[in-house]
């Protein structure tokens, strides 16, 4: 989770991205209060689980408690969604790992 400026927007939450030690496997969640935005970027084997409808499940989340200004219920919430969210990809082969 990142709270704070995000200069570019959802570029800079990208950027952010790149940075983490797993991106594949990683999910950031950023939130620039001032622009009033919400990004969750995903990378290419967390996506697997967590696809980008789910993932606008949490931002609407989010957003509700952000807009009464709660921002660390909000984030808190939509981390939770998250975890609720997240599923086990269906499996086609047996003899790929899941």
């Amino acid at each position: 989770v990142h709270v704070g400026n995000l200069d570019e927007g959802r570029a800079s939450a990208e950027a952010l991205m790149g940075t983490l030690p797993a991106p594949a496997n990683s999910v950031l969640v950023a939130v620039d209060p001032d622009a009033r935005s919400v990004d969750i970027v995903t990378g290419p084997q967390a996506r697997r689980w967590l696809p980008d409808d789910r993932c606008q499940l949490a931002i609407l989340t989010m957003s509700s408690r952000f807009a009464y200004g709660d921002i660390a219920g909000g984030v808190r919430a939509g981390l939770i969604v998250l975890g609720e969210q997240a599923m086990h990809p269906t499996v086609l082969f047996t003899d790929e790992p899941a």
